[in-house]
């Protein structure tokens, strides 16, 4: 299941952070990462997590909040559009419609 980050998710994200970069960031001074860099890379991020159907985390997945933002403002607009296309679609039919209606009407 995924859903947003709870407080009470912190300590295990840390850890889970913490061993994974550890492990996969061969690179880097593994020494030198601390549990609270969890923290630091997240801040002010919107995060998901990933749980297993007994409510173990999984994983995570941190978001910048200007592209969280910046997406739900897609979503908008394309909602906004779609409205105003499907508008447009109704006034054209109508006035195709009346056209000929009165096109109609001057034939007979």
């Amino acid at each position: 299941m995924i859903r947003l980050f709870q407080e009470k998710d912190r300590q295990s994200l840390q850890q889970l952070f913490l061993e994974v970069r550890t492990k996969h960031l061969f690179w880097e001074d593994g020494a030198s990462f601390e549990l609270q860099d969890f923290d630091l890379q997240t801040q002010d991020e919107i995060i998901l997590v990933a749980e297993d159907e007994k409510g173990i985390l999984q994983g995570f997945l941190a978001i910048f909040k200007d592209f969280w933002q910046f997406m739900n403002q897609i979503n908008s607009y394309i909602i906004f559009l779609s409205q105003m296309m499907r508008k447009e679609k109704e006034l054209v039919n109508n006035l195709l419609m009346n056209r000929l209606s009165v096109l109609e009407h001057h034939s007979h």
